[in-house]
């Protein structure tokens, strides 16, 4: 049910109750495994092929910006009710960077936002990840 629901989150009258729905999921299980599931199994039809890709990496490459950018928001406001805790950081800044370079503006304001929400709860711990690649 969670990719089901995750695509609905950018559909304008089942959006909340979509996002109340997976909020529910996360306080049944965690945050992490419906992050894992929703991003990792939205729009997208292949499997994971490399192990490095991250749970995010399909709702990287979403072609309806409205959904990205609503999912985006989604993830920001459980991040608000829910803080960091058993999330894989590392991940979740990948995808925020991938995020930032979408053409959209909707998409770039809400991974900002979300970032900003990230860096409330991490404190410089977000800024050492975000270069940390840069070396």
């Amino acid at each position: 049910a969670i990719p089901h629901l995750s695509e609905k989150l950018g559909d304008m009258k089942l959006k909340k109750p979509a996002g109340e729905t997976l909020l529910l999921f996360a306080e049944k299980t965690s945050l992490q495994f419906v992050l894992g599931h929703g991003a990792s199994l939205i729009l997208i039809a292949r499997p994971f092929s490399n192990p490095s890709d991250t749970a995010y990496d399909p709702w990287s490459k979403q072609k309806a910006p409205k959904v990205l950018a609503d999912a985006l928001t989604w993830v920001e406001q459980a991040l608000v009710e829910f803080g960091i805790a058993g999330l894989s950081l590392r991940n979740l800044i990948e995808f925020l960077k991938t995020a930032l370079k979408n053409s959209n503006a909707a998409v770039r304001t809400s991974a900002t936002k979300t970032l900003v929400t990230v860096k409330l709860f991490a404190g410089s711990c977000v800024l050492f990840m975000w270069t940390s690649d840069h070396r």
